[in-house]
């Protein structure tokens, strides 16, 4: 059954060495951007007249006009509907979007069409024009949120309500093809742009993305005004974001990565390669102890299917040899075959490569393989070769007893998570994801919802290398040609990744009504794609269309009712927890206003983990979100702006919530756990989730009477008031009825001390966490949550022009003491080294502070610097060789170091300050370096560890 022979392998973004056959080299930097239209075109509106009607379900969108709200959805090429009322009536202004029910009502206009729209013709002059003056644009460097640097405006809701206005932008790189590519194929490949990139070179049309969160290649070789040598090529990019698909803020931009890739005419074309693993019944399968051992199969093959294609004039013959290569680099299989393409065509090959002794992909120990796949012309010369990383695994989604993994049982305990992050927004970087997947391994965390998009590439290597499963989701689900095929390259794009164990179709409403009857196609082009792999949605119903087509029955915030109903009638078909546990928290809130969140919410997580963990015949549960993020806010918006569900909160601060799912989903699993991510040693864990400092809203003088909590995996907790005990109180597991943590009642506030003792079933004291009451502010101290080994996420910044550093910054008291109730204004700023502060947030989902600017004020006395190095000396030297040759803006924004001043004195730190009013200024230094090992993808690979993140 192919469905239960599995698989993986992650794509091709290995840096790929520089030969005449193949070259991909960096173009993040250098764009000059222009926030707001130019002379963009005139859309293609073709808009039938609905006067006198209102539309159901459409989205507000920031329009002052009649005309201005049918401009913005006619940019949109998947609006159907615009409609508008006087914008200072009740519920008036500007909605778009696809219709689900007509009303009379005479105090509207508007109109609709059918979807898509096709793109707007090509611009005669203006900005896509190779010759147009952009000499006082500003220089960015790609990933890119041109969204999150804007001001926070009240009056004006839109992106998922972050109230960050939303806008359109142009960007425009000017650049240089080596003389020696002509003749060859040359492309760019975007990992995602948002919402709609509208492509030009040198003016003319090249293409029109339509899907934000897909990555695509745009082919230059064979346009008619493409230069090589010393003549500029301008390449530009026209981004649509003015409307969006989600509730969330989206942000707008060329957000991820871009490379320029220059192949023969005979080559592997994009995602041309799909690795998978067969592993048959007979195979035996070696569990070794401890568990981060790994695991073992006497047999298995590896299947090496890819295309190549042939864009010359004439027929080309072919030599394949596709190896598999361990992580010592020695190759453990090979085998060849030969081929020839037409021209114009492109052929397919299928080559199966036995392994003995394999070891398997896991959580504990996610062993990869390299498989090589090289053609030569048959007489020894290299025409093109790509290298994807790939592990061996099988998965099993049984409805009776769950998910199995190399034939071994295990439980997700996952996350859903937005891709935006504090101060950078949707364009976050790549340590910064190592950093979020290091914080989830550090709860116990083993599955990754990618909620509700593909995501980075990148992001799916880090998972690869740490062991965390993956659900990939596509966004858009409809019986619609366009959504299907955005479908279909998600699946060809990820299904290399070993941690990728299950397609999402869908989202909760996204599921339902008409559109579930794109439920066939999706699963047709899926299994197309990629056979290995089960299908899920992410739904409220089941015995459906679409429930009855896919192969997981997926469940949104359903109770245990719900579970147990279902298997009832569907007792063989698997079912996942796709998104449970809606439980918001603020950092640091114990003592809540009005529209404020508590810091406390066990009682929450408790009840609604339980409704799937505690059975066995769920595979698991994705809860609803590991980090905050920006956009659906709590109590309705305004004054908040971002999300209250995370653990973690916007910056990356740990709430509560962290200490109790890391009781339960880390300490108290068994190391021996093939579900688990790295032991703990029969440790335990104490966490007070209260501090101990003033309630500023009793009265001076009045009684103050608190309840405390605390958590724990031990079965007991006693609870100390400045040595005081206060009693002790049980605990039992989250997956039985109980309380599974502690609580004390009536607790009169001292001034002073409060601890825990967490105590074992003899009493014996084997944890503590203690609070003492702040003073006044006297001092920042700074530290590191990136870099930092303690985190997993390394020693130094790789100075490849793009990686950064989180940098906490703590307002503790005169004894060192975290200040609580502190807002004091911290100013990071760089003082030396190569680097620059990108960004800066607080967690505070109430914080309207410039996202991007170097000040926050402290948050219950944190805040949080993002610092990104300036300078690219780290890259391989012909990769900068070429950087320079071809970026005609090099230098302006980030710094490519010539190889020729390559030396080997250690690069300098980065010296960051961090200065408050009424205190000494305070710095850090970030260590820096050039050795690859410092990259994100080498440090994952060598982070499959202990770690800690507070």
């Amino acid at each position: 059954n192919q469905r239960r022979m599995l698989l993986s392998v992650c794509l091709l973004l290995v840096a790929v060495a520089a030969t005449a056959a193949r070259e991909e080299v960096n173009f993040d930097f250098a764009w000059r951007f222009y926030k707001g239209d130019l002379n963009p075109g005139h859309c293609q509106g073709d808009f039938v007249s609905r006067p006198n009607l209102r539309c159901d379900g459409l989205q507000f969108q920031s329009a002052t006009s009649s005309d201005d709200c049918e401009s913005s959805c006619c940019n949109d090429p998947f609006c159907a509907v615009w409609q508008w009322k006087d914008a200072h009536a009740e519920g008036g202004g500007c909605w778009t979007g696809t219709c689900s029910v007509w009303h009379d009502d005479s105090t509207w206009n508007g109109g609709n069409r059918t979807v898509p729209a096709p793109p707007p013709p090509p611009v005669t002059g203006g900005p896509a024009a190779r010759d147009y003056n952009d000499s006082t644009w500003s220089v960015v460097d790609a990933p890119h949120d041109f969204i999150i640097d804007g001001v926070y405006n009240q009056s004006d809701p839109a992106s998922g309500r972050s109230y960050l206005p939303r806008s359109n932008g142009w960007y425009r790189k000017h650049f240089k093809l080596p003389a020696e590519w002509k003749g060859q194929a040359i492309s760019l490949y975007f990992q995602g742009v948002w919402r709609y990139a509208t492509v030009y070179l040198n003016g003319e049309f090249l293409t029109m993305h339509q899907c934000g969160y897909t990555s695509f290649a745009v082919r230059l070789d064979n346009v008619s005004s493409v230069s090589y040598g010393d003549e500029e090529n301008v390449l530009a990019v026209y981004v649509y974001a003015m409307s969006g698909s989600g509730w969330w803020m989206e942000g707008g931009g060329i957000y991820r990565h871009v490379h320029l890739i220059a192949a023969d005419t005979l080559h592997i074309p994009t995602w041309g390669v799909y690795a998978f693993s067969v592993m048959d019944s007979t195979a035996a399968i070696k569990q070794r102890q401890p568990v981060a051992l790994g695991v073992q199969a006497d047999v298995a093959t590896v299947v090496g299917h890819f295309k190549v294609t042939n864009v010359g004039s004439a027929t080309r013959d072919f030599c394949a040899e596709v190896s598999l290569v361990d992580r010592n680099g020695q190759t453990v299989s090979q085998m060849s075959t030969k081929g020839s393409v037409q021209a114009g065509q492109t052929g397919e090959v299928a080559i199966g490569l036995p392994v003995e002794n394999a070891e398997l992909w896991s959580i504990p120990r996610p062993y990869l393989y390299t498989m090589q796949t090289q053609l030569t012309d048959c007489n020894g010369h290299e025409v093109d070769t790509v290298n994807t990383t790939t592990g061996i695994r099988s998965i099993h989604f049984d409805g009776y007893t769950g998910l199995y993994l190399n034939g071994q049982n295990v439980k997700v305990r996952g996350f859903c998570d937005h891709n935006n992050f504090g101060g950078v927004g949707m364009a976050v970087p790549d340590r910064i994801n190592l950093f979020r997947a290091q914080a989830m391994r550090s709860v116990g965390g083993n599955g990754w919802r990618m909620s509700h998009n593909p995501p980075i590439p990148t992001l799916l290597d880090i998972l690869d290398r740490v062991g965390i499963t993956v659900m990939d989701e596509n966004r858009l689900f409809a019986n619609v040609s366009a959504y299907i095929q955005n479908m279909g390259d998600m699946v060809q794009r990820d299904r290399n990744h070993p941690s990728v164990i299950i397609w999402s179709f869908c989202n909760e409403a996204g599921c339902e009504g008409d559109q579930e009857n794109g439920g066939p196609a999706f699963q047709a082009i899926t299994k197309h794609y990629d056979p290995s792999r089960p299908t899920l949605a992410n739904m409220f119903t089941y015995g459906d269309l679409l429930g009855n087509t896919i192969d997981v029955q997926g469940f949104s915030h359903r109770d245990r009712q719900a579970v147990d109903a279902f298997h009832a009638a569907f007792p063989s078909k698997p079912q996942f927890m796709s998104e449970c546990c809606s439980c918001t928290t603020q950092r640091g809130e114990d003592f809540p206003k009005n529209n404020t969140d508590t810091n406390y919410n066990a009682d929450c997580v408790t009840s609604q983990t339980n409704a799937s963990n505690g059975v066995p015949y769920d595979s698991g549960s994705m809860v609803w979100t590991l980090f905050d993020y920006y956009g659906e806010p709590s109590f309705g918006g305004w004054p908040h702006v971002s999300s209250n569900f995370g653990s973690f909160d916007l910056a990356g601060f740990a709430k509560a919530a962290v200490y109790w799912y890391r009781s339960w989903w880390l300490y108290d699993i068994p190391d021996s756990s093939a579900d688990k991510p790295f032991p703990t040693n029969n440790n335990y864990i104490a966490h007070l989730v209260e501090a101990w400092s003033t309630n500023p809203n009793i009265p001076q003088g009045s009684a103050d009477v608190r309840t405390v909590h605390a958590y724990s995996n031990a079965p007991m907790m006693e609870l100390f008031v400045n040595g005081v005990s206060k009693g002790i109180q049980n605990l039992t597991s989250p997956d039985h009825p109980g309380q599974a943590w502690a609580q004390w009642n009536n607790i009169l506030f001292a001034a002073g001390t409060l601890e825990v003792h967490a105590l074992d079933s003899a009493h014996n004291v084997v944890a503590k966490d203690t609070r003492s009451t702040p003073g006044a502010p006297k001092a920042i101290v700074l530290s590191l949550d990136a870099p930092s080994n303690i985190t997993g996420t390394g020693s130094a910044l790789l100075l490849d022009g793009e990686d950064v550093a989180l940098v906490r910054a703590t307002l503790v008291d005169g004894n060192g003491v975290q200040c609580t109730a502190t807002t004091q204004n911290i100013t990071f700023t760089v003082v030396s080294g190569p680097g620059r502060v990108i960004g800066s947030h607080n967690g505070d989902p109430t914080a309207h502070q410039l996202n991007t600017g170097p000040t926050h004020a402290a948050y219950h006395g944190l805040a949080r610097g993002v610092v990104q190095v300036t300078q690219d000396s780290a890259s391989a030297p012909h990769l900068r060789r070429r950087m320079l040759q071809i970026d005609v803006d090099t230098g302006r924004r980030t710094r490519v170091v010539h190889p020729s001043e390559d030396h080997a004195a250690p690069p300098a730190p980065i010296v960051v300050q961090a200065s408050c009013p009424g205190m000494s200024s305070v710095t850090i230094s970030i260590p820096t370096s050039n050795d690859p090992a410092a990259g994100v993808l080498a440090v994952a690979e060598q982070s499959v560890v202990p770690v800690v993140v507070n």
